[in-house]
């Protein structure tokens, strides 16, 4: 310790720390000390244990004068030098990594992940008929799917958006995020039935679809910011564009027999396509079945169950659309067929405890008959041996 203070301070009195290396070089090491823990900082004495004051066992001096260490066991901050460790190639000159910025994923914007529904197609373009539209026309929108994930910091969700029709064109308008400067968002996002989503900046609150074939439309929008898309808005309204709905007639056929608690298949044609929200009902007292939607050609599909309570006889198949009566088919209920009762020539069986088979209750009646018969042949039996005994003599008195 004493001999290396000594050359620290000739070597803090002689320029340049090449000549202070050198003199420590030709002291030779004082002691083999600190070798698995050493700490050698960037200053003008390489080799020597900062801490300890003692030479680093196994460092060495290249012909540069750099320092060679005997292991990574050590710290070392050389920012302007160069060092390396035994057994490495060549000389190691650290470069100071700076902290990586985080950046921020964007998560993705949400895509339909059901097919494309009838009346147009993805890039807007009104499609050729022939696909047939899914039973759930708003179902396209992408709301509450599972890969609709909303991250953290991501602006609340909106309100459902209005749609205004004008002939072939749909007018989507939505308010602005109640928190739109708190959560700063920076646009907006707008799903409409059949396309793809359109993406608007945060001014801009409403949008024109055009060229729409018809039949029915809704349309969802989400908030966007440097966090992420929102939760997507509930559904709008459907709304139509095309001839109303109400003002073409179709017809409705049952197939399977038409019975109270029977289950049939109705089959609907000649209807406006592509419609959600056409309701079916049992009259003449009107008996709610279900609802529809219609396909590209105004047909559609509907297994129902006929309720039990419906008398026998003729009724209507009615379908309406938004209260309005759309067409009447007629449709003959057939008596339910009579339930088994028991009665009858069937004969009542009850099973005997212990028996384990059933014997038909008159069975008593033939036991009691045998024994009285075997009782009477018993007794003839008797009488007959009776009469063929021979009789004894008298005793003479």
């Amino acid at each position: 310790m004493t001999t290396n203070r000594a050359v620290r301070r000739i070597a803090a009195l002689l320029p340049g720390g090449m000549l202070a290396a050198s003199l420590l070089v030709a002291f030779g090491p004082t002691s083999a000390a600190n070798a698995s823990g050493w700490v050698d900082g960037a200053d003008e004495f390489p080799c020597l244990d900062d801490v300890t004051c003692l030479w680093i066992e196994g460092c060495e001096l290249d012909e540069n004068q750099h320092p060679v260490y005997p292991n990574r066991n050590g710290t070392t901050s050389y920012p302007a030098g160069s060092y390396s460790y035994q057994g490495d190639a060549a000389p190691t000159t650290p470069t100071p990594t700076a902290p990586t910025k985080p950046t921020p994923t964007k998560p993705t914007k949400p895509t339909p992940t059901k097919p494309t529904p009838t009346g147009s197609s993805p890039s807007g373009t009104p499609a050729s008929p022939g696909a047939t539209t899914p039973s759930d026309p708003a179902g396209d929108l992408g709301l509450g799917d599972e890969q609709e994930q909303v991250a953290a910091g991501a602006p609340s969700a909106l309100a459902a958006p209005v749609l205004t029709v004008k002939k072939d064109s749909v007018t989507v308008t939505w308010e602005a995020s109640p928190n739109a400067e708190l959560e700063q968002v920076t646009g907006y996002l707008v799903r409409f039935t059949g396309l793809e989503a359109v993406e608007f900046d945060a001014t801009t609150f409403t949008h024109t679809f055009k060229d729409l074939e018809p039949g029915s439309y809704r349309a969802a929008v989400w908030a966007e910011n440097a966090a992420g898309v929102s939760a997507g808005s509930p559904p709008s309204e459907p709304t139509v564009v095309g001839d109303d709905p109400a003002s073409v007639p179709g017809t409705v056929t049952a197939t399977g027999e038409v019975a109270p608690g029977a289950v049939v298949t109705l089959t609907g044609a000649g209807f406006a396509p592509r419609i959600e929200g056409f309701e079916v009902e049992l009259h003449s007292t009107p008996v709610a079945l279900g609802t529809v939607s219609t396909d590209d050609q105004g047909g559609f599909a509907l297994d129902v169950t006929i309720p039990a309570t419906v008398a026998a006889g003729d009724h209507e198949v009615v379908v309406l659309f938004e209260g309005a009566e759309v067409s009447r088919s007629p449709v003959t209920v057939v008596a339910a067929a009579p339930a088994a009762t028991g009665t009858g020539d069937t004969a009542t069986v009850e099973v005997k405890e212990g028996s384990g088979a059933p014997v038909p209750d008159h069975a008593g009646l033939f036991i009691l008959g045998g024994l009285g018969a075997a009782g009477a042949l018993s007794l003839a039996w008797h009488l007959l041996r009776g009469r063929r005994r021979p009789t004894r003599a008298l005793a003479p008195a």
